[in-house]
């Protein structure tokens, strides 16, 4: 099962649900432990098609770029009220 931290989770939730729909489950963890689990809702919907078989493999694979992109990017340290605070400080 794949693990993924709940910061992540959070930023790639669309992303994971595409992963989960093609059957693979994921454990979203916090502090290295498990918290929750997102599994599919239902085993396949029967035959797919050559075609759609492709386009549900450049899904998965876009999710798992997007998902790999969000967890090496750094978090951000300032907030809302200090951007906000510096962008009204500049036009002054």
């Amino acid at each position: 099962m794949r693990e993924i931290r709940e910061d992540i989770a959070k930023d790639c939730l669309l992303q994971l649900l595409v992963i989960v729909e093609q059957g693979e489950p994921v454990a979203i963890t916090r502090d290295g432990l498990a918290v929750a689990h997102l599994v599919p809702a239902h085993e396949g919907a029967g035959e797919v098609t050559p075609e759609d078989a492709e386009t549900l493999k450049r899904q998965k694979a876009l999710a798992e770029n997007f998902i790999e992109w969000c967890a090496q990017q750094e978090p951000m340290s300032d907030s809302l009220q200090d951007i906000l605070g510096r962008r009204s400080s500049d036009r002054t």
